[in-house]
């Protein structure tokens, strides 16, 4: 199915073409995809050894200088716990970033088909209005040469202006 994108300068899409360019230039996705990757770079820092403490210091009573160096040495598994919930948060959030992706595209196809059916039906209604317009000039002719009915004609002027106005809504669609 192509979808011809009158307001885009008669842009033509196929729904390929348009889920490609929903993600590569939405906003939404981008940022669903960046959320991913700022848990990532979150979670990276939870496994890391802490940081070693250094000090110094001098009493001045009698030379007395002390410099200290700590390290916290983690014997418990604590961090092995702390990367598997890390790579968890990010699994997590992978899974929710293509959650709102699918999402994106599901809503973007349906306004895609939804667009198309509209473009379709103006076209058929469009080709409805110049069929009907061919039997009204037939209906006048009748009339003139006394065979037709006055009512026929009132009948088809009636459908087509009706036809008119839902072919300018389906426009507007």
């Amino acid at each position: 199915a192509v979808l011809v994108l009158v307001a885009a300068h008669g842009q033509e899409l196929t729904e390929k073409e348009a889920v490609m360019l929903l993600l590569t230039r939405s906003p939404s996705a981008q940022e669903s995809r960046a959320g991913t990757a700022i848990v990532e770079a979150r979670t990276k820092g939870w496994s890391l050894w802490p940081n070693p403490h250094a000090g110094y210091d001098q009493e001045g009573a009698g030379l007395t200088q002390i410099a200290r160096v700590q390290q916290t040495l983690p014997l418990n598994g604590r961090l092995g716990l702390l990367r598997q919930a890390g790579a968890s948060a990010v699994r997590v959030a992978e899974m929710q970033s293509e959650h709102t992706l699918w999402k994106l595209c599901s809503d973007m196809r349906r306004a895609f088909f939804d667009l198309l059916l509209a473009q379709e039906r103006e076209t058929a209604m469009r080709d409805d209005i110049i069929q009907l317009q061919e039997v009204v000039r037939i209906l006048r002719e009748r009339e003139t040469h006394g065979e037709g009915s006055r009512f026929d004609l009132l009948r088809a002027e009636r459908e087509q202006s009706e036809l008119r106005a839902e072919w300018v809504s389906a426009q507007a669609l």
